[in-house]
């Protein structure tokens, strides 16, 4: 195994939306990109022995980012490598006081044999759930000056068995809705692809996450300073982010966008302790399978068709839905930059089929236990479904025919609540206008109101409340969850065409 790669190459794994805008360069002198130059080069020397020119080049990227714990961690590889065993644990201390915490990687990377030997990372080892709480506590305290609490205020809340900590500027009532949809998709989670989440010895050494909830004003601020101008406007806009060498998830919404972002947090814990790096479809699939799903009569979380599986009807009826193993092996940045809306579509259809097919737990266990062989995950489908890959392609393009098209919007004619909504952000969607003698208003519905459920299902977003509506017919009666205010309550109305 190679040292451990720099930041920059995992920093935009974790992004919601697939048309992605880059971290904001200023020319191709800047550091970054001088830093990434480097990198590659020390990398290379060290593959051909070089270790004292690999450290040269190293000490010269970390004068550039004096603060980038992984320059430190590839040094300790360094200096092992050269048999410098207490120069090499000095510096894994000093990765791990800014911000390193794989205990599972410090345990089995072959370059730092060396280092594990010294009794100072010994102790350290040992004391491990110690440090990931002073790591939980500094990077707390980055994201308090990141969202500070001027001029409105912000409230925390912590959560022992998710290992999250919540920094929200929601209301009280609707961010312990939001922890709740969280326990019930990490108990999903553990239900249907990581059953070793359940034992909690294992979890003491996974890495707190600090879940940022903000105000609309301090998400704009962040996105921009984070990813440039582009993360804000047109198709390139993100609704959030999980940043893994940060251990920290913001989300601009509570529905999808929180959903997704936080089995990215999943997926990347499993990752870590595997000590694996799955590519880009597998991850994002994954994560995209999560954003819609319904509550069925058991309290089960059921995945179910949305826009997304919408666009792979659309190809596959045009005849350009991709072959699953050619859908495994695109590259990263062709998946996120050439076409991203269908390969994001594409990806989470696949999981979607495994799901109702009762097989993704079993496909999860396979593709790990068989990662080494086969890294893309083709293998482990054929294994659990039990047909070569074009055998699955045929049944899985028949299947995606029968799918049903979900609403994209709320059509004339249509069932509706006698109101105009707009996206919002944070809780749902909010009434903009409101007819004068429509069932919305008869309700005690108002202009500014927040749509947060139909039904008890969340319409966290404006994508939730169209399929949940189109769902309904004219003259259903549903019962409508709001939000005013701090106020929450609920109305019911019957729907009318619209």
């Amino acid at each position: 195994m190679m040292p451990r790669r720099c930041a920059l190459l995992v920093f935009l794994a974790g992004l919601v939306l697939a048309s992605l805008p880059v971290p904001v360069a200023t020319g191709q002198d800047d550091p970054p990109a001088r830093a990434l130059e480097l990198q590659s080069r020390a990398f290379a020397a060290i593959e051909r022995g070089r270790y004292a020119e690999a450290e040269k080049l190293l000490r010269e990227q970390l004068a550039l980012d004096e603060q980038n714990f992984v320059i430190y961690y590839n040094l300790a590889c360094v200096r092992a490598l050269q048999n410098d065993g207490p120069g090499s644990a000095d510096l894994v201390v000093e990765a791990v006081e800014r911000g390193f915490v794989d205990v599972f990687q410090l345990q089995r990377d072959p370059h730092l044999a060396l280092t594990r030997k010294e009794d100072k990372i010994k102790r350290l080892i040992d004391r491990w759930p110690e440090v990931l709480e002073r790591h939980m506590e500094a990077n707390l305290k980055g994201v308090r000056e990141r969202f500070p609490d001027a001029p409105a205020k912000y409230h925390e809340s912590r959560d022992e068995r998710m290992r999250l900590v919540f920094r929200s500027a929601m209301d009280t009532t609707s961010t312990e809705q939001a922890r709740a949809d969280l326990a019930r998709l990490f108990d999903w989670g553990i239900a249907n692809v990581f059953p070793d989440f359940a034992d909690p010895a294992k979890a003491s050494h996974d890495a707190w996450c600090i879940v940022v909830l903000p105000y609309s004003r301090d998400f704009l601020r962040w996105a921009i300073s984070s990813f440039g101008r582009d993360a804000v406007t047109g198709t390139s806009g993100i609704g959030g982010s999980y940043i893994h060498d940060t251990k920290r998830l913001v989300a601009q919404d509570l529905g999808a966008t929180l959903r997704h972002e936080f089995f990215h947090v999943l997926h990347w814990r499993s990752t870590t302790r595997l000590g694996q790096d799955h590519p880009i479809w597998i991850q994002e699939g994954l994560c995209s399978l999560v954003e819609d799903y319904e509550t069925g009569a058991d309290g089960d979380l059921k995945p179910v068709p949305n826009w997304r599986t919408n666009i792979s009807k659309r190809l596959t009826s045009s005849g350009r839905i991709l072959a699953i193993q050619k859908l495994a092996t695109i590259p990263r940045d062709r998946f996120t930059a050439s076409s991203p809306l269908a390969n994001y579509a594409q990806a989470r259809t696949v999981f979607l089929y495994l799901w109702h097919k009762g097989k993704l737990k079993d496909w999860y266990a396979a593709y790990i236990e068989g990662y080494t062989s086969d890294p893309t995950g083709v293998k482990a489908i054929e294994r659990v479904l039990g047909k070569p890959i074009a055998e699955v392609d045929k049944d899985y393009r028949a299947w995606i025919r029968g799918l049903p098209m979900v609403a994209e919007q709320i059509k004339p004619g249509k069932a509706g609540i006698g109101a105009e909504v707009d996206p919002g952000s944070g809780d749902g969607p909010v009434i903009a206008e409101i007819d004068r003698n429509g069932p919305a208003r008869k309700a005690g519905l108002r202009r500014g109101d927040v749509i947060t459920a139909i039904d008890g299902s969340p319409t966290r977003d404006l994508n939730e409340l169209v399929r949940l509506l189109g769902e309904r017919d004219v003259g259903d009666e549903v019962e409508l969850s709001y939000r005013r205010g701090s106020t929450h309550g609920t109305v019911r109305l019957t729907l009318i065409r619209r």
